[in-house]
């Protein structure tokens, strides 16, 4: 039987108010400006006590008695052997702890971060820095194992140098933290001093972050003008619209805002993104302003779950939710934060209970965990020690897929002792074994070098229904596992409606063939959205001179948006390695080693600033000064990997054969993850004689990397050398699987010999 529910539907655009037919007074015109919470208080009382206490009004404060949690009384904090003590002096707080130099320094806590479940303390450094004590405060009650002080990296050894250290760049809160915790902050980074003159216009995170500048609202209110409340905000994030539940047992949406508007207002802090731009305009689209993360192994698994701290939208983006045009207030109170319902009911307002919350739908006993929608639709995990969030890709469980690629799954959250392929066999028995394809098993063969790879990221982009992030993710993939259709798949991207798709697509865009690269690339230049105007000067810098004089005029605004992002972000050692190598693509070879200088000191820990300094001294026939670079890296970064890879490159380069071998071996040893590595130590091994040794490089980095064609048609050489036909034929039948249309291997399976 057909029935019709409205859940919530806004008729803000039938709304009369007492004026309706009247003479409307005109409302003073003022500049825009931030005018601050206490401005709203008076007319909006209830937002603004939903508001008071939330996370967003307590995001950052200033440290006095009322605002500090931590029990500054307590013992000294000690770990591996780094002894933090605590203390306070009237309504001044105070930490002692190793500095920059490893010496205990007294700090005095400036500013509190947040404050559940904990709270972190920021000091201040000289040059306008500020930084976020790696010892924080447990907020949770002391039931839950809360009260105490901790270490956010309590299972690594964080010394003095590491990128982890709290004095390091990823713990400057002018960098890192302070855009997200306060009110239209402006970083103010000198580059020529390494000073920063950072302000705000509010301290927390204020009715003005999401609804712009307030100060005409305010004007038109107190002019006694007849207005609509609801305008006159530099943003409008909400406005008629709602969810109606009639013929299915799932709402749909009708009417409203562009979902995209308030999605935008929210990614900005609660993404894993970069910026692109300084002061950027309040309600601006995200990709305007900022890069987000796509789906990189690292940050999420192969199958897009949270893994690293990635927050909510790269998740949401993935989600049904997010493609039926769910926004984030349809489910948290945009003031208070807080769920509108508790458990299930919040759920069942738009997902018909008679369907979704019974045991026919979960299989779980009522009331039980099992029978929690957010417990199989949003598992947890915890980061910062203490802090559980949920994945808001809102997923059906898939066990087997943690059989099959090893990524988590809701059910080991109260099975783990049963295990994956037990839970699979439970969801098999409940579903009749259904196990619908998913783009991780795409994502995983590509990365895994499976000979399917190629091929199933091409049918996961032949599909239009993949969420626009994983075509994104997956286009740029294919440069990495490029195969016979990619540069099709490239051209398709760059014409995508969607600018994330065609920001992948860029990324590959080397797979382009080179006599359409320019033509294919050229018109993004003009791109609405800055993400794909920057990613397309950055793919045509080495070309910019086969431009027309039209493109050339779109691709020097392109760069110099490009540049301007770059110095604005002078203060990461990862932007001025980018910096660098975009003016050594310009030819401005000191300005290059200047920056990669630059970074060195910034983070003696990134690795990439070292390889790409020592490479630009290889092109001055420097080596022997690239290879001291590269020494200093080795004895500086946790992944020397890369670095033993190009100090064996310099080695082989200055004739001294032996020593490259034995750094080319620490490389292929320390990242068997990287195919090159073990393909350039096993050709060196060959030259020098050692082909039984070179062929065990091979077949072992084989197993690991099946489809890598360097790889095997460098074994297929060196076993056609040997006469061995038959074990040489199989690895050139594995090339046609990967590729049937592979000339070179049908001409050798042809071949006499």
């Amino acid at each position: 039987m057909s029935h019709k529910l409205t859940i919530a539907v806004a008729l803000l655009g039938v709304t009369c108010f007492s004026s309706c037919g009247e003479d409307r007074k005109a409302a003073p015109r003022v500049p825009l400006a931030y005018v601050g919470a206490d401005s709203c208080a008076d007319c909006h009382p209830a937002e603004t006590e939903a508001w008071r206490g939330s996370h967003h009004d307590l995001a950052m404060q200033i440290a006095t008695p009322e605002t500090v949690l931590g029990d500054f009384a307590a013992e000294d904090f000690v770990k591996d052997e780094e002894r933090t003590s605590f203390a306070r002096r009237g309504d001044r707080f105070f930490v002692t702890t190793p500095g920059p130099d490893g010496e205990r320094t007294e700090y005095e806590v400036a500013y509190t971060f947040g404050y559940t479940p904990l709270q972190q303390y920021l000091v201040a450094f000289p040059g306008g820095r500020y930084q976020a004590l790696a010892v924080a405060w447990d907020s949770r009650p002391a039931e839950a194992g809360g009260q105490r002080w901790f270490h956010l990296h309590p299972d690594e050894e964080v010394p003095v140098g590491d990128a982890l250290h709290w004095t390091s760049p990823l713990a400057n809160w002018n960098q890192q933290c302070a855009d997200c915790h306060s009110t239209q902050l402006s970083k103010n980074y000198d580059r020529a001093s390494r000073s920063y003159a950072t302000t705000w216009e509010l301290i927390d995170v204020s009715c003005e972050a999401c609804h712009g500048r307030a100060s005409q609202h305010v004007a038109t209110a107190e002019s006694g003008a007849n207005f609509d409340p609801n305008f006159d905000f530099e943003r409008r994030v909400t406005g008629p619209g709602g969810w109606v539940m009639d013929a299915g047992p799932i709402a749909r949406r009708v009417g409203g805002p562009d979902p995209n508007v308030q999605l935008d207002t929210c990614a900005p802090c609660h993404s894993r993104r970069g910026e692109i731009v300084e002061n950027r305009a309040p309600g601006e689209v995200l990709t305007d302003a900022f890069r987000p993360a796509l789906l990189e192994r690292g940050l999420y698994h192969d199958d897009g779950q949270i893994d690293d701290e990635v927050y909510v939208w790269g998740s949401f983006m993935q989600s049904k939710m997010r493609a039926a045009g769910v926004v984030c207030s349809d489910c948290h109170n945009a003031h208070s934060l807080k769920l509108k319902l508790p458990g299930n009911d919040l759920c069942t307002r738009c997902h018909d209970r008679a369907q979704y919350d019974v045991p026919a739908h979960h299989h779980h006993e009522v009331g039980t965990l099992g029978a929690s929608c957010v417990e199989c639709h949003m598992p947890t995990k915890r980061y910062m020690v203490v802090d559980p969030r949920r994945d808001h890709s809102m997923r059906v469980p898939r066990p087997d897929l943690s059989v099959e690629l090893g990524t988590p799954n809701a059910c080991d959250a109260c099975h783990a002792d049963q295990g994956a392929a037990w839970a699979a066999a439970a969801v098999d028995e409940w579903t009749g074994g259904k196990r619908p394809p998913h783009s991780g098993q795409a994502m995983h063969a590509a990365r895994a070098s499976r000979p399917e790879g190629e091929r199933a990221l091409a049918s996961l982009l032949d599909d239009s229904l993949q969420p626009a992030l994983v075509r994104a993710t997956a286009l740029s993939e294919l440069v990495h596992r490029p195969g016979r259709r990619s540069p099709e798949l490239v051209e398709r991207g760059l014409l995508d409606p969607s600018e994330l798709v065609v920001y992948g697509a860029l990324q590959s865009a080397d797979l382009l063939p080179p006599e359409r690269f320019v033509g294919l690339v050229a018109p993004l230049l003009r791109h609405p959205r800055r993400i794909v105007r920057i990613e397309a000067a950055r793919a045509l810098l080495p070309r910019h001179e086969q431009l027309s004089a039209d493109d050339r005029a779109a691709f020097d605004a392109a760069h110099a948006e490009r540049v301007a992002s770059l110095e604005f972000n002078a203060d990461d050692p990862r932007a001025l390695v980018d910096l660098g190598l975009l003016r050594q693509l310009t030819g401005d070879v000191e300005a290059a080693e200047a920056a990669y200088r630059e970074s060195i000191e910034l983070g003696p820990w990134y690795a990439e600033a070292y390889a790409n300094l020592a490479d630009l001294l290889r092109v001055q026939d420097r080596d022997a000064e690239g290879a001291e670079v590269l020494r200093a890296g080795l004895a500086a970064t946790a992944d020397p990997g890369p670095l033993e890879h190009a100090l064996g490159l310099n080695l082989v380069r200055q004739e001294r054969l032996p020593e490259a071998v034995s750094h080319l071996r620490r490389a292929a040893e320390l990242r068997p993850d990287v195919s090159t590595f073990a393909h350039v130590y096993a050709v060196a091994l060959d030259s020098f004689g050692r082909s039984d040794a070179a062929a065990k490089v091979l077949d072992d980095a084989l197993v690991l990397h099946p489809s890598d064609r360097d790889l095997l048609y460098t074994r297929i050489s060196m076993l056609k050398r040997e006469g061995q036909r038959e074990e040489a034929n199989a690895l050139a039948e594995r090339l046609l699987e990967i590729d049937p249309q592979d000339e070179d291997a049908k001409r050798f399976l042809k071949e006499d010999w």
